[in-house]
């Protein structure tokens, strides 16, 4: 397992995690229910995380994490 992703909040993470489903790639979202700590321990420790179960899917998450980020920066998304 390897962490791809470190989200602004819970249903941001889920989004990642559901499109990389779509596209046949395992993950999973930890410390979901961690942002209350943020200030108290670093934030890419307390904030929700996007972990590939397979780590021979890197490649292929890394072309969904690309296509997500391009899409996030071009519509004006509210993430």
């Amino acid at each position: 397992m390897q962490r791809i992703f470190i989200a602004s909040h819970r249903v941001e993470a889920y989004l990642l995690v559901h499109r990389l489903a779509h596209a046949g790639i395992k993950a999973h979202v930890f410390n979901e229910h961690m942002s209350s700590i943020v200030g108290d321990v670093p934030p890419e420790v307390a904030l929700p995380q996007v972990w590939l179960d397979d780590d021979a899917d890197r490649a292929r998450a890394d072309a969904v994490l690309g296509a997500y980020r391009e899409e996030r920066n071009r519509s004006g998304s509210f993430t």
